[in-house]
């Protein structure tokens, strides 16, 4: 069953939370969201949930059944079960998951721009090829004269283009539909928006998962082997889970700090570390990441950022630069013929 976004786990987490809080039973509780939405999908499975909660199933059994939930939520919500803290672990998921969406809805719209961006300037490229040379190859071989190397191979291309252009327009729609379908899974959302961001972007956003990760479970009151477990599994970006295992073998094998080993895997920069390492003496480390995760969240979209807002100029530049070439091709020899009529 296809999972839930990270809008509708934040939703959800903030109703679970909401009904603990008010001493609603989870299984009427649940039923109530199952009979108020509206959507076929989500509906199926929330009435799944509220199933097995009636049958006697805890909450993390039951959305662990229904496949739609991510394995990260599933073991939150069974630490705050046990511990009893399962409204404060609902309502920091429904902050963190909410955090989630709006770093997915940043990288969209920087992925989303470029790929329209380019698509116009092809768009317009193959018009001139195909549409405006050719009627001046035309005009120029009735006065005698010829089109410029440059300007006889882009209508040859274009022409390609003409000539296929059924084919063209049937991979298209081929392609797109198996970008739809690979977009389906989590892993392969991350692995296009990992490629589409870049190397170090990536791992920004992928620090940023892994510091808000770590607030949350040592606020909740889980333990420092158990949260660098789960973390790992929040994150994506496989150099930074790397990283993360690293850091586990360190603490086990050489009895070094958590800082320490953050520190010798080069996890965090040194400003940050120092910032953690106070923060482990005051006794205050989820504190301390939180804060962290902010930092790392904002350096993420600043660097974000900076790449969509080159995209633009570079795009620009490079039709300007295409389509004058073409046009130069085009008025030279013009010039040509206007110069011996002259």
């Amino acid at each position: 069953m296809k999972q839930l976004s990270f809008r509708d786990l934040a939703i959800f987490c903030e109703q679970i939370s909401m009904m603990i809080r008010s001493g609603i039973m989870l299984h009427s509780g649940m039923q109530m969201i199952a009979d108020d939405t509206s959507n076929v999908h989500k509906k199926a499975i929330f009435q799944d949930v509220a199933n097995h909660l009636a049958e006697g199933f805890m909450l993390d059994a039951a959305i662990k059944a229904s496949n739609a939930f991510p394995e990260y939520m599933i073991h939150m919500v069974e630490i705050g079960t046990k511990s009893g803290k399962l409204d404060s672990v609902m309502n920091a998921l429904s902050v963190y998951y909410n955090q989630q969406q709006a770093m997915r809805e940043n990288i969209k719209s920087a992925i989303v721009y470029p790929l329209v961006l380019i698509f116009m300037m092809l768009v317009v490229l193959v018009f001139l090829s195909v549409k405006v040379l050719p009627v001046f190859e035309q005009v120029f071989q009735s006065l005698g004269a010829q089109l410029s190397p440059w300007a006889s191979y882009i209508i040859k291309i274009g022409s390609l283009f003409s000539q296929y252009s059924l084919m063209l327009v049937v991979l298209f729609f081929i392609l797109a539909a198996a970008s739809v379908y690979l977009s389906r899974t989590e892993a392969s959302r991350n692995s296009i928006v990992g490629f589409l961001m870049g190397k170090k972007t990536s791992e920004k956003f992928a620090v940023a998962t892994f510091t808000s990760s770590m607030a949350l479970l040592l606020s909740s009151g889980v333990d420092l082997d158990l949260a660098l477990r789960l973390s790992a599994q929040a994150v994506s970006n496989q150099t930074v889970k790397a990283k993360i295992e690293k850091i586990k073998r360190l603490m086990d094998n050489d009895t070094i700090s958590f800082v320490e080993s953050l520190d010798k895997v080069g996890m965090l920069s040194n400003t940050m570390t120092g910032l953690l390492s106070m923060g482990y003496q005051a006794g205050s480390v989820d504190s301390a990441m939180e804060y962290i995760a902010g930092l790392y969240e904002e350096e993420y979209q600043a660097a974000l950022m900076r790449k969509v807002s080159l995209v633009e100029p570079i795009s620009i530049v490079v039709i300007s630069i295409l389509i004058g070439t073409i046009l130069v091709s085009v008025m030279f020899p013009l010039l040509g013929v206007l110069s011996t009529i002259g």
